[in-house]
């Protein structure tokens, strides 16, 4: 597994203790944010985890090797680095996993910025999942390899549940959270060349106070 944006390590942290088995790599590009998470919060390196300083793009760039799971979590303040939400990105992302993988995204429902992130996600990514958090101020999109049915989603869910006994029940996360394709996306495509992130997130932060 590959965890993008570190944090508390909150991710990584549950992934060690529900999967001790998985090998898991956590890349973050500010090693302040690493030193505070091994001061205050307990992270430790181990033979199955890795705390990487680097930036996200860097490191997919230089580490071909696929992972089955990549969650893109990196957040500068409340916005997503404009480099981490272009077609270029995610056709990258997606170049790195392996057979069967899958990606998650973690997307904040602003009105422009969210659209653009939609519609150039779907470049990369023929199928996408889309699941709400219960705050609703977050949107979790599951970028598969694989197409399945939401019937097919929710069995898997059930399996993985009964196996891991995970803390929150995966299979009534899907069935409850599940969100419908977005209809109407106005957005425009994100590109190397063209990512006016700037004037997107000014607008989300409007959307924010209103909110």
């Amino acid at each position: 597994m590959l965890v993008l944006g570190l944090g508390a390590g909150s991710i990584p942290v549950y992934l060690q203790r529900i999967l001790p088995d998985a090998i898991i790599d956590s890349v973050e590009l500010d090693p302040g944010v690493i030193d505070v998470s091994k001061k205050y919060f307990g992270l430790r390196e181990t033979r199955t985890f890795r705390l990487i300083e680097s930036d996200a793009r860097v490191f997919l760039n230089r580490h071909v090797e696929p992972y089955d799971i990549i969650f893109v979590d990196a957040f500068t303040g409340s916005y997503i680095p404009f480099h981490l939400m272009t077609k270029e990105f995610y056709q990258l992302v997606r170049s790195r996993l392996a057979p069967h993988g899958v990606a998650a995204f973690n997307f904040i429902p602003e009105e422009g910025l969210f659209d653009s992130n939609i519609r150039t996600a779907k470049l990369a990514f023929d199928n996408l999942d889309f699941f709400t958090s219960d705050n609703r101020k977050n949107v979790i999109v599951l970028g598969r390899l694989d197409p399945l049915s939401e019937a097919e989603t929710l069995q898997k869910a059930v399996a993985a549940q009964a196996r891991y006994k995970f803390r929150f029940d995966v299979s009534l996360m899907v069935a409850e959270k599940r969100m419908r394709f977005p209809a109407g996306l106005k957005g425009e495509v994100l590109t190397d060349d063209f990512s006016p992130a700037d004037v997107l997130a000014a607008s989300g932060r409007r959307y924010r106070r209103e909110k």
